[in-house]
């Protein structure tokens, strides 16, 4: 399946297509971290004979990683990134053909793409042209991210406090639809849930329900982004008051659901959302599979060689094979078949709060 062009980025010299690939990359994914540049572009597969010793550098630093006669990176102030938790970094100036095509095969699969041209461009000397639709997603990402941030001051009542992940729908549903551009006029036309697609369209469809049911779909101006949930907390040492009440019967947020279970479910709602992406390639630019939890297991990796092993939701890159380990049977197998995601997913789990009780949650584009 061909990755649909989010970004296309433009360069007369193959140095400034690098810089202008990692501002695209940087556009699309802004929680990167300087370990996450490393790790998902490491100097020895991407481009070893840069000169220096790391592709990605802090510009405090940057003097002790090249040799005293050859600056080795973009340090200009039109040059250099400033990362989500304030680090700016520089990257290397030295970029050989064979090292620029690496890295224009390693961002493919993100929907950027990089090409020579001769035109000019104004500092930092590349351009980024961006797809109808893209954003759509970023306003989307900025609004889900803004909506748990929302939830991480304490209150009297507990109110912000998650219980289950139909409260979870129902309130960024509620949330997306309440959000305004700097006019004061809403942000989004629609914000729909429970969003029916019949399943006999979607070609490659690996289930045999005839039917699936969107969490939350948001349109505007006729693109719509599908959003699909999932939420599971362990027990909490705190608990809600129920109509003004404080109540002695105890009771706890939804915990339920084995952990091979959930991560198959949220592959599912992944290759879903690709499948409902490719049929409606025109309206729908993307959208986003949603994780929120405080059990670690989810965000760890699994047992070497365990059944689910290839569901797994760690930190990192996934491949795009969703296979059983040891085949499920019977109706288990019907219900939960092999399938293949279209690219290689990358998830990274973030921080945040639930009333002062420390979760995490995956935001990932598809």
């Amino acid at each position: 399946m061909n990755q649909l062009t989010l970004i296309t980025v433009k360069a007369r010299y193959q140095n400034r297509l690098a810089l202008g690939i990692i501002a695209a990359y940087l556009r699309l994914f802004p929680k990167t971290t300087l370990d996450d540049l490393r790790r998902l572009f490491p100097k020895k597969e991407i481009n070893s004979n840069a000169g220096v010793d790391e592709l990605f550098v802090p510009v405090a630093e940057e003097h002790k990683h090249h040799s005293a006669t050859w600056d080795g990176y973009f340090v200009d102030p039109t040059e250099v990134f400033t990362l989500a938790d304030g680090t700016q970094i520089a990257l290397t100036s030295m970029w050989p053909v064979d090292a620029i095509n690496r890295l224009i095969a390693a961002v493919a699969r993100y929907g950027i793409v990089a090409t020579i041209d001769q035109g000019t461009f104004p500092a930092p000397c590349y351009l980024l042209q961006f797809a109808v639709g893209l954003q759509l997603l970023i306003d989307v990402a900025d609004d889900i991210r803004a909506f748990f941030i929302s939830l991480q001051k304490p209150t009297r009542d507990l109110r912000n406090l998650i219980l289950s992940e139909d409260d979870l729908k129902m309130r960024l549903a509620v949330w997306l639809t309440l959000r305004q551009r700097p006019d004061g006029k809403p942000r989004y036309d629609q914000v729909f849930t429970e969003y029916l697609v019949p399943a006999t369209l979607l070609s490659g469809f690996p289930w045999t329900n005839d039917k699936i049911w969107i969490d939350i779909v948001v349109e505007h101006e006729g693109l719509f982004v599908p959003i699909e949930l999932k939420f599971i907390l362990s027990k909490l040492p705190i608990q809600p008051p129920r109509f003004g009440k404080a109540l002695s019967v105890p009771f706890q947020a939804d915990g339920n659901g084995a952990c091979n279970d959930k991560s198959y479910s949220y592959w599912a709602d992944v290759k879903r959302i690709e499948l409902v992406k490719n049929y409606f390639s025109r309206q729908v630019p993307g959208g986003f599979a949603l994780f929120v939890t405080n059990k670690g297991v989810h965000f760890k990796a699994p047992t070497p060689g365990a059944d689910y092993e290839l569901f797994s939701t760690a930190d990192g890159q996934h491949p795009t094979e969703k296979h059983w380990r040891k085949a499920p049977v019977g109706d288990k197998l019907k219900k939960k078949p092999d399938f293949d995601v279209d690219r290689v997913y990358d998830i990274r789990w973030e921080k945040t709060q639930l009333e002062g009780q420390p979760c995490r949650f995956s935001l990932l584009q598809i």
